[in-house]
């Protein structure tokens, strides 16, 4: 509490040189900067990251010229997810393909419903399969988009064990040729 009243003494002109001084020497970390400056500067950065890796999937703990921009795809995430996000940003976010649900199935939430997202990994399995001639998806596979399609597949696999997978999306699976046991898929390819 005591940092976001100096900061606010900064910003109002009322911070003593030598408090300020001392904070500074001491290795405090003071930004005094508006929020939308500082959003503008991440946003920057994701968009300098999604330039040169090609995708928007920013690990957490991922720092872009030594700031936090994994943090802060999480806290964009949050703000959208409490309805707290400003539209503009939101706007300039999706503009941007940014991710505002990520979990390990690589689902990719673009105001899309699950059914649609499971029905777009569908497809990419389908191409895999035409690729690659069957539906053995590496696990750590990802495509060039950034999904993991792999990990996907095993959630398929998991839920059908579980008795959770929905029987039309198990039927479209068995009419592709999805091998359940993941051990006899990898036989499969060396037998």
């Amino acid at each position: 509490m005591w940092l976001a009243t100096l900061v606010q003494s900064k910003k109002d002109g009322k911070l003593d040189p030598i408090h300020e001084k001392n904070l500074l020497g001491a290795g405090a970390i003071l930004r005094w900067k508006n929020r939308d400056a500082l959003w503008n500067e991440m946003f920057q950065l994701f968009l300098q990251f999604k330039a040169r890796e090609g995708h928007c999937n920013i690990p957490q703990k991922h720092k872009e010229n030594g700031s936090n921009l994994g943090t802060w795809v999480t806290s964009q995430r949050r703000q959208k997810v409490l309805g707290k996000m400003k539209d503009l940003r939101e706007e300039r976010l999706q503009e941007a393909g940014f991710i505002f649900a990520n979990n390990q199935s690589g689902n990719i939430f673009k105001g899309k419903n699950r059914d649609a997202l499971w029905d777009e990994t569908f497809q990419l399995l389908l191409q895999f399969k035409k690729r690659e001639g069957n539906c053995n998806v590496p696990l750590k596979y990802t495509t060039k988009d950034g999904k993991k399609l792999g990990i996907w597949l095993m959630n398929q696999r998991s839920s059908r064990k579980k008795g959770t997978l929905n029987e039309d999306r198990e039927q479209k699976l068995d009419d592709i040729g999805i091998i359940w046991n993941s051990t006899e898929s990898w036989e499969s390819m060396y037998l």
